[in-house]
């Protein structure tokens, strides 16, 4: 493993332990190409920097995934940024016929409550451990967007 393949698994070992001087020195050096790319897809900004926020919470979920025999860093943050704007396309052209068949209403149907602090969150549980994707849009400021 060369040092900078490395220098990319400890990081990602250490957002895994959500170490927040890592998700910050994950998130400068990404965000601008992840809102790139979502700017890209998605309509509006406020969706591009919800997708940014989301795919973000990602990486931190499965930080600990990551292999760098298998993957550069960047070729690993985009594809999970490239899986997540797809979902988010396949959601979004889903109309109310089809979510209704799934029982949904399409109006908050994918509405979840995070069990660590109860906030709403339209991604399935995001807190892990003690630590809440609510406190993560402290690391995450829109200016920065």
């Amino acid at each position: 493993m060369d040092p900078q393949e490395l220098g990319d698994w400890e990081l990602m070992q250490r957002v895994a332990t959500s170490d927040e001087a890592a998700i910050d020195a994950l998130y400068a050096r990404f965000s601008v190409l992840v809102f790139q790319s979502a700017r890209q897809v998605l309509g509006s900004r406020a969706e591009t920097e919800d997708a940014v926020q989301e795919v973000f919470v990602r990486l931190w979920r499965t930080a600990d995934r990551f292999d760098p025999n298998r993957a550069k860093l960047v070729t690993w943050v985009m594809l999970i940024t490239r899986r997540h704007l797809i979902d988010r396309l396949r959601r979004q052209s889903a109309g109310p016929e089809q979510r209704a068949m799934r029982g949904g209403t399409g109006f908050g149907d994918s509405l979840r409550v995070c069990p660590n602090c109860s906030a709403p969150s339209s991604s399935a549980p995001i807190c892990k451990g003690s630590v809440c994707a609510t406190s993560l849009s402290s690391w995450m400021p829109r200016s920065a967007l």
